[in-house]
């Protein structure tokens, strides 16, 4: 079966999905030694809370954080449209009932325009398209040559076979987009206690670029980060893992350093960690729906999933081997640390693997469990990656790569309870994406585009599978007058 159909659909989604803060647990240190000895009654556990709790600090830091940038990027577009439509005007608009449609992208974006009465800017004319394709696929513009070849070039096909070239043979390409995975998995990120060291560094880096340049699907690529075992000089997937270290306290919290990396990178949930250190509830009332409604306990059932890694430090070397131990649980017996306490609840003194995203699917909690032959953290990517989220959060981070503004913002802040227009949140609350349609139908057709490759479950993250309907760069060009709809 010719499979280019759903390569021309998909660099709309990925990429031209793409052409067309963080709630801290902080230690405070000076509190906990002041009780630590003296009994931790919940009296003083509910102080440490609120002590801890950045939200419960100063609200106004979360509560309207949005709404100032929306306010302040709105501001400077306006000055810079200003300043360069009083050197060249548009020559003029369009009706965005009468923009090409190709791609339900365009469909989603141009339809919400024509229903807010917001006219078009022009389609890009080949110099415009060029820079812009280049740019946001290399990270380089155009040189003169390149700019006279492709103005010269009669042949109508022209942007998609530049697309095609830049994708499938541009070492810029693979250079840009090991960046973008760089930062996203923080490859030169330092975690408290670890010093990853130049090797180390070294490592992670060859390992995004390689995987890019080998065209990798995403989904393996997390797996391969999250079950890493082996030396990180020698491998760079043991570094992630190494990322979510948190030194100073019980093992415990490193077991919740882990989880809380895990979830926002990449399920786009960095409120987990705030809730590993209490229940939603009062701490994030005003801030996030989803997250008030959870529990500290549900969420230490995610941090039992890493309850059995250890970090090995070599002393010569200072590199750090990552194990997978055959024993180990998640125990409620600390005092002390990094976060609040943790004791027995209702007589449990240990909290066994359960995956508090996988209701999120409308699955069998029971699939949570961890399966015979498997180890911990493998059974949690087995969970996570038929996760709609799963797909959502790479989409949203990619978008916001293509489009500056993410449909979700902060992009790993994620309410769950707020994404979904058939279901809208009660009166008080509103939708968070700025496009929730699109979104989601952008992560369903992830998810299905990888079931349509044989021998793949997941796109790949090259993206060359994906192919590009090069007009959605048009849709990028447009984002100036569309930014608002997007």
């Amino acid at each position: 079966m010719d499979k280019r159909p759903w390569r021309t659909m998909s660099f709309a989604m990925f990429v031209l999905i793409m052409l067309s803060g963080v709630l801290v647990s902080g230690a405070q240190r000076s509190i906990r030694e002041i009780f630590s000895q003296q009994p931790f009654t919940e009296e003083r556990e509910a102080v440490v809370k609120d002590l801890d709790c950045t939200y419960l600090q100063n609200p106004d830091d979360f509560r309207f954080d949005p709404e100032l940038r929306y306010g302040d990027r709105t501001a400077i577009t306006g000055k810079i449209a200003a300043s360069v439509y009083a050197i060249s005007a548009p020559e003029h608009t369009l009706d965005a009932n009468n923009v090409p449609r190709r791609t339900f992208i365009d469909n989603s974006i141009f339809d919400r325009m024509a229903a807010a009465g917001i006219q078009s800017a022009p389609l890009a004319t080949d110099a415009e398209y060029l820079r812009r394709v280049m740019l946001d696929l290399t990270g380089r513009i155009p040189t003169p040559t390149d700019l006279d070849n492709f103005l010269a070039d009669p042949d109508p096909g022209k942007r998609d076979a530049l697309v095609d070239r830049l994708v499938n043979a541009s070492p810029e390409f693979v250079d840009k987009w090991s960046t973008f995975f760089g930062d996203l998995l923080k490859n030169t990120a330092q975690s408290t206690n670890i010093v990853r060291n130049v090797q180390a560094r070294d490592a992670f880096y060859l390992y995004i670029k390689t995987s890019v340049a080998q065209n990798k699907p995403y989904d393996q690529m997390a797996r391969e980060l999250v079950v890493a075992t082996g030396n990180n000089y020698v491998a760079g997937e043991p570094n992630w893992i190494l990322g979510g270290n948190v030194g100073g306290g019980p093992i415990q919290d490193v077991y919740d350093g882990m989880a809380a990396h895990f979830a926002s990178t990449f399920m786009g949930l960095a409120s987990t960690d705030c809730l590993l250190c209490h229940d939603g509830a009062r701490h994030l009332d005003s801030v996030n729906l989803w997250g008030a409604r959870q529990t500290r306990f549900n969420m230490w059932g995610l941090s039992a999933y890493f309850s059995r890694v250890q970090f090995a430090r070599q002393v010569t070397n200072g590199d750090y081997n990552v194990n997978e131990l055959a024993t180990g649980d998640y125990r409620l017996n600390t005092t002390i640390g990094n976060r609040s306490a943790r004791q027995p609840t209702n007589g449990v003194n240990f909290v066994a693997p359960k995956n508090p995203f996988v209701m999120m699917m409308g699955t069998d909690p029971g699939q949570s469990s961890v399966m015979s032959g498997e180890t911990r953290r493998e059974a949690l990517m087995r969970q996570t990656t038929p996760n709609i989220q799963f797909s959502r959060a790479i989409v949203n981070y990619i978008w916001e790569e293509m489009m500056v503004e993410a449909f979700v913002s902060p992009s790993n802040l994620f309410d769950m309870a707020r994404l979904d227009p058939d279901n809208p949140p009660p009166a008080g609350w509103d939708l968070q994406p700025t496009n929730p349609r699109l979104l989601n139908e952008l992560a369903v057709t992830l998810r299905r585009l990888g079931d349509d490759f044989a021998g793949s479950d997941f796109p790949a993250v090259r993206l060359e599978r994906f192919g590009i309907d090069p007009h959605l760069c048009d849709t990028k060009c447009l984002a100036g007058s569309t930014r608002q709809v997007l």
